[in-house]
């Protein structure tokens, strides 16, 4: 078995003295070894009538890239990351290298990988490390990256499209894929990631914005996707943070459940979290800042628990920080921080809960002009009112000393206990 060099990948693809006709060491061999210099890249020579190799030479031989036991690169197949190479099919055919249902690791090398179509896991459950690359798309599709494999991991990897061209970044389905410090930084997606029935999936450490000028798009758009985390997240500049839409399960009917969002930053978002269907939903430890319209508002479903986080709005008069629908029920709303913000908003609301049997303790409401509202099969325990505007209009139960420091509007049907110190 014979081992041939070549300086780079763009020497070893543009060779045509190699060759399955050729003579001593210029004859291609179906198992010898070529490598490159650059790159230290290794490579087996395909029997000439092969049909699966993953690249070929200028001069005809085929060859399959050999895993150097740290994985593939894309470059090895072709991709050059100098944002102007079109990386198509050498990424494509990088990822399809790895055994079907199988697992690997795929590095980029760095720079800007322009694609001009959807790439794909195509079941394949890979680690991809981004390296700090840009995967850039070109041309508009529906998505530029399908994840649809079990387990796949994508590590360091910023998500990039050219100006004019429409499409959603990352479309996700299937089970127990990870994200961490993934990027996107003001392209102007569809929706940044767009989950259909992903299901254990976890986001960490990611910076996700796009849109600074219109806030439009939404960074995650989420159909009957099930018990999912999120966490550590920079993120905003858009038309929703989360969108759980009321997509149910072609099959089983579910629609999302499972939804759990903590320690994350979310800024400029008309609605923060829009759970237009969504159960079992835990908010914790955020920061939603110049929010819009609202900062969580669930329409349909049951089980929320959002806590200890802190709320603001921007410039919209009738903003309101944490709302539910006549149709949502059962949650805990506990130790919250909420405030209008830097304008004075008319109109704008701590808490607007239409749904019943929601547990209200130990929020803080400072200067907003409404501050909770909640229906007769709901409680009010131990929260503070300070600025000037706060209130409570409620049928609801109010005890267990909701401090108030300004003038309170407690609307005709409401109970409260003598030891809520009350102030008028």
């Amino acid at each position: 078995m014979q081992s041939r060099d070549f300086e780079s990948v763009t020497a070893l693809l543009a060779d045509t003295v190699l060759a399955y006709a050729g003579t001593g060491t210029e004859k291609a061999v179906a198992g010898d070894t070529v490598v490159t210099r650059t790159g230290g890249f290794s490579y087996e020579i395909a029997a000439s009538g092969a049909v699966d190799q993953h690249i070929t030479t200028a001069g005809g031989v085929k060859l399959y890239v050999n895993d150097t036991g740290a994985g593939k690169s894309v470059e090895a197949f072709g991709a050059i990351g100098d944002g102007a190479t079109d990386n198509t099919t050498a990424i494509q055919t990088a990822i399809n290298s790895f055994p079907a249902s199988g697992y690997g690791r795929l590095s980029f090398e760095g720079g800007t990988y322009n694609v001009s179509a959807t790439i794909a896991t195509n079941g394949r459950g890979i680690t991809i490390d981004g390296n700090g690359s840009a995967l850039r798309l070109t041309a508009t599709t529906t998505y530029m990256l399908t994840v649809n494999s079990v387990s796949v991991s994508i590590n360091d990897l910023k998500l990039a499209k050219a100006i004019g061209v429409t499409a959603s970044a990352v479309n996700v389905t299937g089970i127990r894929h990870v994200f961490s410090n993934v990027g996107a930084a003001n392209a102007l997606w569809t929706d940044v990631f767009h989950c259909v029935d992903a299901k254990e999936c976890h986001w960490e450490n990611c910076n996700l914005y796009n849109d600074t000028a219109g806030l439009t798009g939404s960074i995650f758009k989420l159909d009957h996707c099930v018990n999912n985390t999120w966490n550590a997240l920079f993120m905003g500049f858009c038309e929703e943070g989360f969108y759980c839409t009321t997509t149910a399960h072609p099959i089983n009917g579910y629609k999302s459940e499972g939804v759990q969002i903590s320690n994350s930053i979310l800024v400029y978002c008309n609605k923060g979290v829009r759970g237009d269907s969504v159960t079992n939903l835990a908010v914790s430890n955020c920061v939603f800042d110049f929010c819009g319209a609202q900062g969580i508002f669930c329409t349909n479903g049951q089980a929320m628990l959002i806590a200890n986080n802190w709320f603001a709005g921007s410039t919209n008069v009738s903003f309101i920080a944490i709302g539910i629908g006549a149709s949502y029920n059962y949650g805990t709303i506990s130790g919250n921080f909420i405030t209008e913000g830097g304008t004075s908003l008319a109109s704008a609301k701590g808490l607007s809960l239409a749904g019943g049997y929601i547990n209200v303790m130990g929020n803080v409401f400072s200067n907003i002009a409404g501050g909770i509202s909640t229906n007769s099969t709901s409680k009010n325990i131990g929260n503070s009112f300070a600025g000037g505007k706060a209130e409570i209009t409620s049928s609801s139960n109010i005890r267990l000393d909701n401090l108030s420091y300004v003038k309170n509007a407690l609307t005709t049907g409401s109970s409260y206990r003598a030891d809520s110190p009350l102030s008028f």
